[in-house]
């Protein structure tokens, strides 16, 4: 059915799976009903697309200058090996 055939391409859109139909790019797919629904977004193409708003921005810049407003560590740790090159010390 379209469901599978739309995971198994890379959750590809109704349109380009709509041309793969009429210029017969594969075999098989032709088997499959011509309809192709309108609500064809599965739940990982729902969450791919969903998108998180962006922080508001602020109109002064005093607060940066207070003490200790960034900070930067460094949570990663050390890595082994830490380098692929065997010559680096």
């Amino acid at each position: 059915n379209y469901e599978l055939w739309h995971q198994r391409l890379g959750h590809m859109g109704k349109y380009k799976f709509l041309e793969l139909q009429n210029k017969q790019m594969v075999d098989d797919i032709n088997d499959i009903e011509r309809v192709v629904p309108n609500d064809n977004l599965c739940a990982a193409c729902i969450k791919g697309k969903q998108a998180r708003l962006s922080f508001e921005k602020r109109k002064d810049k005093e607060y940066i200058k207070r003490p200790l407003f960034n900070t930067h560590s460094d949570v990663c740790g050390p890595i082994t090996p830490s380098t692929i090159n065997p010559f680096a010390s």
